[in-house]
């Protein structure tokens, strides 16, 4: 029974709570309040019940009681057969004697499909990578410029190639030397640079806990 029940302004007071009762008696004006049991409280309600098995939740500490750290572990199949009637294999495990469930320690949860423009991610799939090393193919296309400085020749003597650009002196007058030759083709070398030091991925982040119910309510299959 449940709520409260009571008689007499100044009589027996009866406190019905959860089946239990408490007496408090009053004689007279003066009011003498008799010792009370301790009431029964119910049992909180078992906070499992309201998660589906194969369920993950985000945690800032440790996991909660029957609920497993996705930690990548294996499990007896036999020890958690309706967990495993869920996820199978797909994270791993020889499906026959031990099944493993998801590891998310260090990783970010994606949704398995196949979204827009992007690729299809299976469930239970993995990919990325913290750093990565560039190559020259996922550079952009791009040019480098070269500064070439002209210089004056070496001799005062006029000589087709070697003195291209050079310049004859006398005493009183100097003149340019036209350069009718053909040039040498040669290659010009870029100096390398740059220490391949890998680049990183990540985006700011904070670390917590991912946990999935070992126990609880059967999900209901569509």
């Amino acid at each position: 029974m449940r709520g409260t029940m009571m008689a007499g302004a100044f009589g027996g007071m009866t406190i019905m709570r959860y089946g239990k009762a408490a007496m408090l008696a009053s004689i007279g004006t003066g009011a003498a309040v008799a010792a009370m049991p301790a009431m029964a409280q119910l049992p909180p309600p078992d906070p499992i019940e309201h998660y589906y098995i194969g369920q993950l939740i985000e945690m800032a500490g440790p996991c909660p009681a029957r609920w497993l750290e996705a930690d990548g572990r294996l499990l007896q199949k036999a020890s958690y057969t309706q967990l495993f009637s869920l996820i199978d294999k797909t994270y791993g495990g020889d499906g026959v004697t031990t099944f493993a469930i998801p590891d998310l320690r260090g990783r970010i949860a994606v949704g398995a499909g196949w979204g827009p423009a992007l690729a299809n991610l299976p469930l239970g799939g993995t990919g990325g990578a913290e750093s990565q090393v560039l190559t020259i193919d996922q550079l952009a296309t791009h040019s480098h410029k070269a500064l070439i400085r002209s210089v004056d020749g070496d001799t005062d003597t006029p000589r087709p190639f070697r003195n291209a650009f050079g310049k004859t002196s006398g005493p009183q007058y100097s003149t340019t030397i036209a350069f009718d030759g053909n040039l040498h083709p040669e290659t010009l070398a870029i100096q390398k640079t740059g220490g391949s030091d890998p680049v990183s991925n990540q985006s700011p982040f904070t670390v917590n806990r991912f946990c999935i119910a070992a126990w609880g309510v059967f999900p209901p299959r569509n």
